[in-house]
């Protein structure tokens, strides 16, 4: 229901009016993208989930951020996986926490 009223809200819009949204998105972009080039792991052992509904290069890469970190396929998900798969976006949480924890000690 969430995503339908968001469609017909976003139906709507006028993205063009708001260049400084596109704008804004660029520049936090760039500066991810350098940061993530700076070092191979530039979140060193920060625990980290990537979940992906499928083999994706952005993700494999989006998990090498971090050398403490995992990525999940969620077979049968949709692009929202927190609305069609919660039970692995829980799971995913779980697992950063108890990792972050057992590095705590």
């Amino acid at each position: 229901m969430r995503l339908w009223a968001e469609r017909l809200y976003f139906a709507d819009q006028d993205r063009n009016r708001t260049p400084y949204i596109g704008e804004g998105q660029r520049q936090e972009f760039v500066a991810l993208r350098q940061q993530r080039l700076s070092a191979t792991h530039p979140l060193g052992t920060l625990p980290l989930v990537v979940l992906t509904n499928g083999a994706n290069k952005q993700k494999e890469e989006l998990s090498a951020l971090s050398q403490a970190s995992a990525l999940v396929v969620v077979k049968d998900s949709c692009h929202e996986i927190q609305l069609c798969s919660p039970g692995a976006v829980i799971d995913a949480i779980r697992r950063v926490l108890s990792d972050a924890r057992r590095r705590m000690r």
